[in-house]
């Protein structure tokens, strides 16, 4: 066997346990997220709001999470979660102006869609702090 045979084979078992890796990581994020939702979700059903839609999509605008009513309200709620000692900051910080953007075009579509006309409409981010082991340690729902 060639030098050039063995790198290739040493490339090609390197490029894989990357690859491996990071669809791990990826899991463990998409996991991570979908706990975050339920867990926003779990605390505002119990405050007596009713669930209208989740991960409403919006081609080429995004996502809303959660859409809830309470009264005559309509509940947009964005949910993040963080580590809790996340060096890149809290979950509030990664409601970017660009994903405020995003979330009131994607509002603006769900309620020309939709009958709304009599309820105020809110605007709120459901921020979750977790542990590195994945428990929530924290939520809180926060106007944005």
């Amino acid at each position: 066997m060639f030098i050039c045979d063995k790198l290739l084979i040493i490339l090609l078992i390197y490029t894989r346990r990357c690859c491996d890796t990071s669809m791990n990581e990826n899991h463990r994020l998409e996991r991570i997220g979908h706990a975050a939702e339920d867990a926003v979700l779990a605390a505002l059903l119990a405050r007596g709001m009713h669930l209208e839609a989740r991960n409403y999509l919006v081609p080429r605008y995004g996502e809303i999470d959660l859409i809830m009513t309470y009264k005559n309200c309509l509940y947009i709620i964005e949910v993040k979660s963080r580590l809790h000692h996340d060096r890149y900051g809290g979950a509030c910080e990664a409601i970017t102006p660009q994903k405020r953007l995003r979330i009131h075009r994607a509002t603006a579509f769900f309620l020309a869609n939709h009958r709304w006309d009599e309820f105020d409409v809110v605007f709120m981010a459901g921020l979750v702090t977790h542990e590195q082991n994945e428990r929530i340690i924290r939520i809180e729902i926060v106007p944005i």
